[in-house]
């Protein structure tokens, strides 16, 4: 995988879309060079989103929300071979939004294989970079995936961990280091100290 670093050297233009015309309903993203798109959908708009035949494909998928008890927002990271129907069955009162990543075409799509091995390096990622809490059970074993599928389904890691930031919700996007400019430096005659940027839990700190 590319580090970001080198990643903001390579422009790129990112497509959204409003099938309802509303900011606020479903939004559909995609990298207008890359092979998987991010379908969002509000909880309260699953119905009447489920004539989107983008969210009957194979894919994987996150849901968001917040938690009284957490003070982190939490995530739980999934996969299905018809996402709309897997989303529907979600009756956890903590979910608010849906994000699910699918192919941009069917007659190329993400396979049952594909997706599994995309949700486990999902969650590992996720658990990793530390910006959301995963509402996900036990750890499960890496799926096998050939040695030559494995540097596709990186690429399409990498463009759904762009999406979903530019979504608003980088639950896989690697944490930034803070520059030195970013660190404030106290000195005096009895004290030393640094102040850097607060955290903010899922921020893109």
């Amino acid at each position: 995988m590319a580090r970001q670093d080198e990643m903001a050297d390579k422009p790129m233009t990112i497509e959204f879309r409003l099938p309802q015309g509303d900011p606020q309903g479903v939004r559909i993203a995609c990298i207008t060079t890359g092979t998987v798109q991010a379908v969002l959908v509000p909880r309260s708009m699953l119905t009447g989103a489920s004539k989107r035949k983008e969210l009957k494909m194979v894919g994987v998928y996150f849901l968001f929300g917040e938690s009284e008890d957490l003070a982190k927002p939490v995530v739980y990271i999934g996969e299905s071979e018809d996402c709309l129907v897997r989303l529907k069955q979600h009756d956890e009162e903590f979910w608010q939004q849906a994000i699910a990543i699918v192919s941009m075409s069917q007659e190329h799509g993400l396979t049952k294989t594909d997706v599994k091995y995309l949700e486990w390096y999902c969650i590992n990622k996720a658990r990793e970079v530390g910006r959301y809490t995963l509402n996900n059970g036990n750890d499960s074993a890496e799926p096998f995936v050939t040695e030559a599928m494995r540097p596709l389904l990186m690429n399409a890691f990498e463009t759904l961990s762009i999406l979903t930031s530019s979504l608003g919700f980088p639950v896989v996007e690697p944490r930034t280091k803070a520059a030195a400019k970013d660190v404030f430096v106290l000195t005096g005659a009895d004290c030393e100290g640094n102040l850097r940027p607060r955290k903010v839990p899922g921020g893109m700190s």
